[in-house]
């Protein structure tokens, strides 16, 4: 929701019973002048006509007066809602998703539901079925070439492809892919990892993540933690892993890939649990495109503040530099037979106190912005806040 429109009401108002003090306008000027506490006077001043320096002065105004109500601009900060456990929401942060799937030849083993691989298919097209429309997906598959015999071993650990370049979702295609190839080989993690680094776009206004599906242990020489670690720091790049019906070895191993790549690990030994685990992955989904999002809301509602504090103030005080710039010439300029000569201190006098007002209103429209900035960023942590307590992961 948009939370400018009223407290933009409430500044305006209060900027009209400022001005009543401090306006730039010589209406304003008038009343200000009004209130002023009268100066001590002097002997060159006792015998001055009080209405003769206020007519002056507001002549001056009206000549050379500028209006700093043309400095006020609205701050608009948004708060954009948090994504609900039915995955709607209203952030804006797009994905990009790609599936790192291991075809090596174990994955052709019989679980509860099918093989492995065949379950893993199934759970994965619907899992991509379900993601927003805005989410780009890909899908790599690795252990698919060659065969599980030592003499295959590197046919197979170079056998990494992307069979589903990372586009928008073509269900059809995308199921086809799908189909295109069956288990025999190795499981080079470690490579896929690194190839999965090169297909992913560095686009700061997408998240990247990966999903690496396998059912055992890299088999290929390489270091899929340190390969994980690398892609996370240096690309910004969330990998998860999800261990499908793994050995205790395999899931040490899968859990270190996960922590170094910034996600998380699931588990998952039948078709019924990958299934689940994959409705979990869709909640992760909303949750870091909202995380991603209240981080950008984050930075803009600070930005924002800032250019427009800086903004007010330089635009103040260019105006009231100008004016007295302008004033004082025109004072300067009078001689001592001129009707006004009389009036120059007491003008100049008039023209500090009503500068001081008018900053001191400056200074009260700056708190405002950033008072409302404060009101913006707490409702963002406390929307974070729900958001991790409802998906289960710490406030960062």
């Amino acid at each position: 929701m948009k939370l400018n429109r009223t407290r933009f009401s409430l500044l305006s108002a209060l900027l009209m019973s400022v001005l009543s003090l401090a306006s730039c306008t010589s209406q304003s000027s008038q009343q200000a002048a009004s209130e002023v506490p009268v100066m001590p006077s002097t002997s060159e001043t006792s015998t001055i006509s009080e209405d003769g320096v206020e007519a002056y002065f507001q002549q001056l105004l009206s000549q050379y007066g500028q209006d700093c109500t043309e400095c006020l601009q609205p701050l608009e900060l948004q708060v954009r809602g948090t994504p609900n456990p039915q995955g709607s929401s209203q952030t804006q942060t797009d994905l990009n998703v790609l599936i790192a799937l291991d075809s090596s030849g174990s994955m052709a083993e019989s679980i509860t539901g099918g093989t492995k691989i065949d379950v893993a298919k199934s759970a994965i097209a619907r899992f991509v079925s379900q993601l927003p429309e805005t989410t780009q997906i890909g899908l790599l598959v690795y252990g698919h070439k060659g065969s599980n015999q030592a003499a295959d071993k590197a046919v197979s650990c170079a056998g990494i492809e992307s069979v589903y370049a990372l586009d928008s979702l073509d269900q059809a295609q995308f199921d086809a892919a799908v189909q295109s190839f069956q288990p025999t080989g190795y499981t080079p993690i470690a490579k896929a990892l690194e190839q999965a680094g090169q297909l992913l776009p560095v686009n700061e206004e997408r998240q990247n993540i990966v999903y690496v599906v396998s059912d055992g242990i890299e088999t290929c020489g390489g270091n899929p933690v340190v390969a994980a670690q690398k892609l996370h720091t240096q690309a910004d790049v969330i990998i998860n892993v999800i261990g499908f019906d793994v050995n205790n070895e395999a899931q040490q191993q899968l859990e270190a890939v996960a922590r170094a790549g910034g996600g998380k690990y699931l588990s998952a030994h039948s078709a019924s649990e990958l299934d689940r685990i994959f409705n979990q992955a869709q909640s992760q989904v909303e949750q870091t495109l909202y995380r991603a999002q209240n981080s950008i809301d984050r930075t803009y509602a600070q930005s924002k503040t800032d250019i427009a504090t800086t903004q007010v103030s330089s635009c103040v005080s260019i105006k009231l530099t100008q004016e007295s710039a302008r004033i004082n010439s025109a004072l300067a300029q009078l001689h001592p037979e001129d009707s006004n000569y009389s009036y120059v201190e007491a003008v100049r006098e008039k023209l500090e106190t009503r500068h001081a007002a008018i900053r001191e209103w400056s200074n009260r429209v700056q708190q405002s912005y950033r008072d409302q900035r404060d009101v913006t960023l707490e409702q963002l942590r406390q929307d974070l806040e729900t958001v991790n307590q409802r998906y289960g992961q710490p406030t960062n």
